[in-house]
């Protein structure tokens, strides 16, 4: 059975759009294509598929509650190149003929030293639920209109939500609200392309008080790791 969003094919039956009346001539053609130009999967030991992959991330933290404050305390952490996992699912066709990617991030950490806040201390950044199993899931999403031969190169949007924790010496700080990270690819996996935070992302202690603003972060994913 070919999934259609969150729909059954059968229980749609004379209401589907025109252009994807054949689901499985749709699914075999456009869902192929894409598949052929996508970096081969691996597979992981629970089933699913997806990439190893090096990343590289970039953040700027503010102290307090105010990312307008010039005397607040702020640092811009740069992170290393640093090994992630990335789950992406099979695409499935939209109810507006759109084909959709769906991925998690599995696992990342990364550490750095501090130059500014914490002066020789090291920092520490992760997500997923290897990371921490407290952390809510970090998803993504790519949707292919229809008209846009990913293919062949045509770009579209990519968005995250990103659930985060970052490791300081005064103890870890967390996102409450997912951040929406989000890029223009033309390929998967988008090697080369950044991930750019939209918007002000507050960081809150173990106790969920705000203490910190996150106002910009940049993550890149540099390279695909081969297969052991």
């Amino acid at each position: 059975m070919i999934q259609i969003g969150d729909m059954l094919l059968e229980e749609l039956g004379r209401d589907l759009p025109s252009e994807i009346a054949d689901p499985v001539a749709a699914l075999r053609g456009r869902a192929g294509r894409v598949l052929e130009v996508m970096t081969p999967r691996r597979t992981f030991a629970d089933g699913g598929r997806g990439y190893h992959a090096l990343a590289q991330t970039t953040i700027e933290v503010v102290v307090g509650t105010n990312p307008t404050d010039e005397s607040a305390p702020r640092e811009r952490f740069e992170f290393p190149e640093s090994p992630c996992v990335i789950q992406v699912h099979d695409p499935v066709l939209t109810l507006n003929g759109a084909l959709r990617l769906d991925l998690e991030i599995k696992s990342y950490r990364t550490s750095t030293v501090s130059h500014v806040l914490f002066p020789g201390e090291k920092v520490a950044l992760g997500l997923g639920r290897s990371f921490d199993v407290s952390l809510p899931p970090s998803l993504g999403r790519l949707e292919i209109p229809l008209g846009i031969d990913f293919a062949a190169g045509d770009v579209v949007r990519s968005h995250q939500m990103i659930y985060l924790a970052v490791e300081t010496p005064v103890g870890t700080l967390h996102n409450p609200d997912a951040a929406h990270m989000f890029a223009t690819i033309n390929k998967v996996p988008p090697i080369g392309f950044s991930y750019v935070q939209e918007g002000l992302v507050p960081m809150a202690n173990a106790n969920d008080e705000v203490i910190a603003i996150k106002v910009s972060t940049v993550t890149t994913l540099r390279a695909v790791l081969p297969e052991d």
